[in-house]
């Protein structure tokens, strides 16, 4: 059987993706790469445990640096940009989400988007 995305709700998904990430880049003046670093934080922040338990890992510039593939003095400054917008915290273990709720508003694209359906 052959699936294919419908098409019409990736792209109701696709724009909304863009109007939010735009919306936000805005908000917090902020450059294309400065808002993916962000959302990657966020990311790599949360994880299920065991049990399912939602819990909080610090993210170290190592580790966003090999999960992002950029150059580490580039993240570096951009990790610092951020925290002095107030957007993440860095503790000694690494950096987390600050603001969880900007991050959390992207929580309702990813609910959407893992309902694009496909046809069969």
């Amino acid at each position: 059987m052959n699936q294919q995305p419908d098409i019409a709700n990736l792209s109701a998904f696709t724009s909304s993706l863009v109007s939010t990430f735009l919306k936000f880049k805005n908000e917090h003046d902020l450059d294309y790469d400065e808002v993916l670093i962000f959302l990657a934080l966020g990311r790599m922040n949360f994880e299920r445990g065991s049990g399912g338990l939602m819990y909080v890992k610090p993210a170290s510039i190592v580790s966003m640096v090999a999960y992002l593939d950029v150059p580490r003095e580039t993240l570096r400054r951009k990790m610092l940009l951020l925290e002095e917008r107030g957007l993440v915290q860095r503790n000694g273990s690494g950096y987390v989400v600050k603001e969880l709720a900007d991050w959390m508003a992207f929580d309702e694209l990813a609910s959407n988007g893992s309902r694009v359906v496909t046809a069969g």
